[in-house]
């Protein structure tokens, strides 16, 4: 992953790239799904600068791709603004979506395949009955356990999917599993929310942000969102640092007060470690009280690094880590009998599945 943060850190260091660099950074950011991102980067920072044909085109189609889904998220959620303008509560975007719709610089470039939405809790029946009304329905094959795990357990309702359109919506009533060891109260994220202007829509306040990203990418299986998510949390923490003076602290207090300090401590180590983020000393002394024991931290830490930067040398560091997290991201998000009956029916049901499916 060298070539690849290398330039995310950097977008002039490609000036010294090597045919085989330009090699590394198309194969590391095709697997990451971050060439439109670093398409982006290149041309904003550094226009003049020479690219190997391959890699040009490649990059360039890339970022073609994903403007063509910005196109579709957006009248996607024309769509789903006709359903929010008929409420009384907030209906509020998150990740992609909301840094479309808030038009905030770090869209330029990121991909994104589904739209999230957050509504509280005791607003979900009324929007889900309201999305059924208009056309949106879940996937006929749900089964009824899978149906009874989002509804009792998750924090969002089973994915659903307009018949016009190509993109699932998840619906949200949370930001994590309500089965998690962490219990998170969502109403003070809610109520922070902002009105995006000119849509029915509100975004999740900036520090909200960062910590809802820290909370996707720590407790997602395997750390799904890879290195793209940590590029998301140093591009929202340098975005709202230069905006608002007081974003840092406002992030430290809010994450204390919401019990996220732990994964705000992960997520700004790794940040700092590989982007270089420059997190203010008195902040970074209170995060820093969250994290665990020192043995503990030691392994989180190299199990972060090894997954989000993986050496092509050693690949076994990341069979390791990707095993080791996604055992983690299980046991955090489920009580130990819950976990256990969870994984049961999961292999029941993976040896039940015919060959080749």
């Amino acid at each position: 992953m060298k070539a690849l943060i290398a330039v995310l850190r950097d977008p002039a260091s490609a000036r010294h790239f090597t045919p085989a660099d330009w090699e590394a950074l198309l194969g590391e950011g095709r697997r990451t799904r971050m060439l439109a991102r670093v398409h982006h980067l290149l041309a904003q920072s550094v226009p003049d600068l020479p690219q190997p044909v391959g890699a040009r085109d490649m990059l360039s189609g890339h970022a073609h791709y994903v403007a063509h889904m910005h196109v579709l998220v957006r009248n996607e959620l024309r769509r789903i603004g006709a359903v929010a303008a008929q409420v009384d509560y907030p209906v509020i975007l998150l990740k992609g979506a909301a840094y479309l719709a808030a038009q905030l610089p770090l869209a330029a470039g990121r991909g994104l395949s589904d739209i999230d939405v957050l509504v509280p809790r005791d607003a979900l029946d009324d929007f889900e009955r309201r999305l059924l009304a208009a056309g949106w329905e879940f996937d006929p094959s749900l089964s009824a356990y899978d149906d009874q795990y989002y509804r009792a357990w998750s924090h969002e309702l089973p994915p659903m999917r307009h018949p016009d359109s190509s993109l699932e919506l998840d619906v949200h009533h949370n930001l994590i599993q309500v089965t998690s060891r962490s219990a998170l109260e969502a109403a003070p994220l809610i109520a922070r929310a902002q009105p995006v202007a000119g849509t029915p829509f509100h975004v999740l306040a900036a520090p909200d942000r960062v910590l809802h990203s820290a909370l996707h990418l720590l407790m997602s299986d395997e750390l799904r969102g890879g290195i793209r998510d940590l590029y998301d949390i140093y591009a929202l923490c340098r975005l709202a640092a230069a905006e608002d003076a007081g974003f840092w602290d406002d992030l430290a207090a809010h994450g204390r007060a919401l019990q996220l300090l732990r994964p705000l401590y992960y997520v700004l180590a790794a940040a700092r470690d590989l982007f270089a983020l420059e997190v203010p000393e008195s902040v970074w002394s209170t995060v820093r009280e969250a994290r665990p024991a020192y043995p503990v931290d030691r392994v989180m830490s190299a199990l972060v690094r090894w997954h989000l930067a993986p050496r092509i040398d050693q690949p076994w560091r990341t069979v390791v880590a990707e095993q080791l997290l996604y055992l983690r991201s299980h046991w955090v998000r489920m009580p130990p009998g819950m976990l256990l009956r969870h994984l049961a029916h999961q292999s029941l049901v993976a040896l039940r599945r015919p060959q080749g499916v």
